[in-house]
């Protein structure tokens, strides 16, 4: 199927609802068949949108990392003064972290590995994302954000624009299923990528990265398995009543 990156959906409105994501943002499997116009009409943001009163603009990639929204949100943000809305509201909803981040040319992995133990690496890359973030958007009186993480937990500063539950931990309150923290990283991919790091730090973290890379595989497997256990998850993505858990909990923090 081939999926487009923008989604926009006008009711003529002075406000605007921005969501900023990976797959889960985008809407994947929504349906069994992937139909759009169900996908659109079920989609989280539209029901924010709708009751914010305000247009909906989606800004998701499936497979996108946390810095591809970050690039997303920059560009948004060089526009923000041209757009005819009074007020926008920008949902930024991050995956595990470190997906293609051996590509980021504006990260200095070498300072940060001369001088920090790896087990505040997570925190490092998250901090760094969300600081960029809020910086890029901190001209505007008229934009509020919201970030909120999918199927993962955020390690990093505490903010007070944080939502505090991830998306599955929702979904498994809603089905009475326990739920473990702790998790940022599921995907084999993704610990690939981390360690395509190895060439950017001291031989002697080397060691370190690989014990570090063992312990997120273990907890990954974990997290792997709950969320193809979690009834309303196709195929690794929420279902209509996945996405309207997702927007009661982002309008309550409004």
């Amino acid at each position: 199927m081939n999926k487009k990156l923008e989604d926009f959906v006008s009711f003529n409105k002075k406000r605007l609802v921005v969501t900023v994501g990976d797959s889960w943002s985008w809407g994947a499997d929504m349906s069994y068949n992937n139909n759009d116009s169900y996908r659109i009409n079920n989609h989280f943001g539209t029901t924010i949108a709708k009751s914010l009163n305000a247009d909906w603009l989606s800004l998701s990639q499936c497979g996108s990392g946390n810095f591809w929204m970050l690039d997303k949100i920059q560009e948004l943000a060089k526009i923000i003064s041209k757009l005819d809305y009074q007020h926008i509201y920008i949902i930024c909803t991050l995956t595990e972290t470190g997906r293609a981040i051996f590509t980021r040319q504006d990260v200095d992995f070498y300072s940060f590995f001369k001088d920090n133990h790896l087990d505040k690496f997570i925190a490092f890359l998250n901090n760094t994302c969300v600081d960029n973030i809020v910086t890029a958007l901190s001209s505007f009186t008229n934009v509020t954000l919201r970030v909120g993480t999918n199927f993962v937990d955020y390690v990093g500063d505490d903010r007070d624009f944080l939502l505090q539950s991830p998306w599955l931990k929702l979904m498994c309150r809603h089905h009475q299923m326990s739920y473990t923290g702790n998790c940022q990283i599921v995907s084999p991919w993704v610990l690939d990528d981390l360690y395509q790091l190895k060439g950017l730090m001291p031989l002697q973290k080397f060691n370190n990265l690989l014990t570090m890379l063992t312990d997120l595989t273990s907890i990954a497997l974990e997290r792997e398995t709950l969320i193809c256990t979690v009834p309303g998850i196709r195929h690794l993505h929420p279902d209509a009543c996945g996405h309207q858990l997702w927007a009661n909990y982002v309008l309550n923090s409004f």
